[in-house]
């Protein structure tokens, strides 16, 4: 059993070790490049965001051609934050099939209706 549970430790270390990670900030894309990324290759996109004011960034994408890792706030040098503090979120996603796709990030507060304060389109290409 032990011999068991330490081969499937090694085998997941092997695949995230073989998966490569890119990152990018939201100024990486404000002049519409292409990503392009290997089937299975992770990629993480890093944004402001002020989430105690209840605004963050929701990423948009067809299920079947990515698969969400993570989003997370990543905190600030200051423990106590304050209301309005600007953070860093982490949205952090891997590719799944080949082909040509968008993914779309709007900055939002996720109970409300209203129309985004911001939104990024990232034009994809996964070989």
């Amino acid at each position: 059993m032990k011999i068991i549970k330490g081969l499937m430790f090694v085998m997941v270390g092997i695949f995230f070790a073989c998966s490569s990670n890119q990152i990018y900030s939201d100024l990486d894309y404000k002049n519409d490049k292409v990503l392009i990324l290997s089937v299975g290759e992770t990629v993480e996109f890093k944004f402001d965001s002020q989430p105690s004011t209840g605004y963050s960034w929701k990423s948009f994408f067809a299920k079947e051609e990515f698969i969400l890792i993570s989003d997370s706030i990543i905190s600030s040098k200051s423990d106590a934050a304050k209301v309005g503090q600007v953070e860093t979120q982490a949205i952090k996603m891997r590719a799944l099939l080949a082909g040509e796709t968008e993914i779309e990030f709007k900055y939002i507060r996720p109970w409300d209706d209203e129309k985004p304060i911001q939104t990024m389109k990232v034009r994809v290409s996964v070989r």
